[in-house]
């Protein structure tokens, strides 16, 4: 799975890989870098290499070698090479052994998105699956189409032997031209790259039916794309049963609406189930894929581009700009900015780190007291108890079913839907106030009881809220008054309240009192809100918190 921005160079790493198994596909006017295009040079042309893990190539032993695909050899006899080191198969001892090897062992397919028609390579890779199919299934079909495979190859040959003879005799006509003086001649050509699935199939349209009959490209783009996927899973699982099916999707989800895309993803995961002889290498910006990103039956990797100015004596500017792709497996920060660019880091149920504390105004503070990290851990809180509660019933001591719960009584549920939801090993954070209900749940929550779940509770002070913690004295009266006009038109008996509460004392508590005794219309909920937010500028504490979250996450 290759995720990363737009024109990061993501297809092109899956054209490379198809470029490699089927060379002929190559397009000069999409496949050569442009620097190569613009300096020229003998080596203008890609180089691609392949590093193979292989427990078949000798019986029990697993081969890893690399095998280089030079697209710059004219000659078709020196393009393959492998590695000469120690694990080198033997039997590789030129080109076209090479070429052998990957034309039996391996069937590479590519299902593009931009880069043609759907519906031409439909019938390009297709056609030629179908024939296939038609051979595997009916006896009759395939003696009749190696019968016609013999005599179309004999027809080549006689038309190419006596070519010559029908040109001298079509020249008679040009003479005209050569006696102006413009010299010109009839040239007759055989396509040798017309295959035999395209002459056979020629009158057979592939069409798809939903009460019309239609060919593939008068549907949707999203039918067509689906539609292609799909008969060339089928198509593969059904004729190269014994092959390594290498299969290149760039972005399956193209054109589809989400519910077709989950089916689709099914689809791709149950086949490949079925054939253990598949690989899948596949780009997306796909929400229901992004979500397998601790699957272990996916591997992630981030494609970056990088760019260099450099001057080139062969190119006609001054100076040009080399561009490049890094491709590089996740770690936890890639993976941090990939989830948080697609909105998904506190939505997926697998990630392995998890901060749960009671509400939005929490989360907002610890995302500002983390900004400086690399990554951060998920941010579960009571909204994500209303997510669990649609999941399923949870019954614990004190919380009954049909009651969906608040603040520091969300932890339980969500603590069981954690530990339930997979088995995947969790490192979890818990945040809760110093109130009488946070201190409840505390006593509750028994680490023996969860099995994947590593747990570290952190409870603040006796009455304290996280306001009283991140705020010092003077900025937490600033920012009170900075929002609230009620409470700024009593500014000067506000800061006396407040100046005077001692350190144990909750600010938040003394302001909601405040608020009742002068009866001011101040709702104190969306005062904490509007605190918790727009904190760019605002100077918040965190060495009460920030060397345990170091030592639990980092």
């Amino acid at each position: 799975m290759f995720t990363g921005k737009n024109n990061t160079g993501k297809t092109n790493v899956l054209r490379a890989i198809n470029l490699f198994f089927n060379p002929n596909s190559y397009n000069p006017k999409m496949d050569m870098n442009m620097i190569k295009q613009l300096t020229g040079g003998g080596t203008q042309h890609p180089t691609i290499k392949i590093t193979f893990s292989d427990d078949e190539i000798e019986k029990g032993e697993c081969k890893k070698y690399t095998i280089s695909l030079n697209l710059n050899e004219k000659d078709s006899r020196n393009k393959y090479s492998v590695n000469k080191g120690k694990n080198s198969p033997s039997k590789f001892s030129n080109s076209r052994e090479i070429e052998k090897y990957l034309d039996k062992k391996f069937k590479c397919i590519y299902l593009s998105t931009t880069d043609e028609d759907i519906s031409e390579q439909a019938y390009t890779i297709l056609n030629d699956m179908i024939l296939k199919y038609y051979k595997k299934k009916n006896k009759d079909i395939k003696d009749t189409v190696d019968e016609f495979e013999e005599r179309y190859k004999g027809l080549l040959e006689t038309f190419k032997s006596n070519i010559g003879g029908l040109e001298s005799v079509l020249s008679k006509q040009f003479t005209l031209f050569k006696s102006n003086s413009i010299d010109i001649s009839p040239k007759l050509k055989i396509e040798n790259n017309t295959s035999i699935s395209e002459f056979l199939l020629e009158n057979i349209k592939l069409e798809l039916d939903d009460a019309y009959s239609q060919v593939i490209k008068a549907k949707g783009a999203g039918v067509q794309r689906t539609s292609l996927i799909l008969l060339s899973f089928f198509l593969l699982n059904e004729i190269y049963t014994t092959t390594n099916k290498i299969i290149l999707l760039d972005e399956p989800e193209a054109f589809l609406y989400p519910l077709l895309i989950s089916g689709l993803k099914d689809t791709i995961e149950s086949s490949v189930k079925k054939s253990n002889k598949s690989q899948i290498f596949l780009t997306s910006h796909s929400r229901e894929f992004l979500t397998e990103i601790n699957n272990p039956e996916y591997s992630f990797y981030n494609v970056d581009q990088k760019s260099v100015v450099t001057e080139y004596q062969r190119s006609k500017n001054d100076s040009d700009i080399n561009k490049y792709s890094v491709i590089s497996e996740f770690d936890p920060k890639t993976k941090f900015e990939v989830l948080k660019n697609y909105g998904l880091l506190d939505n997926i149920d697998d990630h392995e780190t998890v901060i749960i504390c009671e509400g939005r105004t929490d989360r907002n503070y610890i995302v500002k007291i983390l900004e400086d990290k690399e990554f951060r851990p998920q941010i579960r809180y009571e909204k994500y108890s209303d997510y669990v509660h649609e999941k399923e019933s949870i019954l614990t001591k004190d919380l009954k079913h049909d009651f969906i719960p608040s603040g520091a009584q969300a932890v339980l549920p969500l603590l069981v839907y954690l530990e339930k939801i997979s088995s995947i090993n969790r490192k979890v954070f818990i945040l809760l106030d110093g109130d009488p209900e946070g201190k409840r749940v505390n006593k509750l929550i028994k680490n023996s009881e969860y099995k994947n779940l590593d747990i570290k509770k952190f409870v603040l002070s006796e009455g304290k809220e996280i306001e009283d913690m991140v705020y010092s004295k003077s900025e937490f009266i600033k920012r009170v008054l900075s929002i609230s006009p009620s409470i700024k038109e009593k500014q000067e008996e506000y800061k006396k309240v407040i100046d005077i509460c001692k350190v144990d004392d909750s600010l938040i508590a003394k302001t909601e009192e405040f608020i009742k005794i002068y009866g001011l219309d101040q709702n104190i909920y969306d005062l904490k809100n509007k605190l918790s937010t727009e904190l760019d500028s605002s100077e918040i504490q965190k060495d009460w918190i920030i060397s345990d979250l170091e030592e639990w996450f980092y």
